[in-house]
């Protein structure tokens, strides 16, 4: 079995954990930022015109951190490398991230 590719500047437990599910989660979180709701239908859009190579979840976070993060750090006056996306995905996925059982598990093995 071959590694997961992961996506850089996505921390690791946010991919583990976020599903297609936890959308909904997200996408308030995007209003607090300003960006117009354009910008979701802009996202659905370019998945589709993608061909749908790779799965969604997969798709929306690489989009997301390519794409989004520079227009929420340039809305919100930070530098365009400021982890912005990221640590919405988190914030907003904090319940889904603590009760995942393989994070779980992964921060008992690194306490031990």
């Amino acid at each position: 079995m071959t590694k997961p590719i992961r996506v850089e500047g996505i921390d690791i437990e946010v991919q583990i954990a976020f599903t297609r599910d936890h959308l909904d989660l997200i996408w308030p979180h995007y209003d607090k930022t300003g960006l117009p709701r354009s910008v979701i239908d802009d996202m659905i859009n370019a998945y589709i015109a993608s061909g749908e190579l790779v799965s969604y979840e997969r798709w929306f976070l690489e989009y997301g951190q390519r794409v989004i993060n520079p227009l929420m750090n340039e809305k919100l006056g930070r530098p365009m490398d400021h982890p912005t996306f990221n640590n919405l995905l988190k914030f907003a996925l904090r319940e889904q991230i603590d009760s995942n059982p393989t994070i779980i598990e992964i921060r008992r093995f690194k306490k031990g």
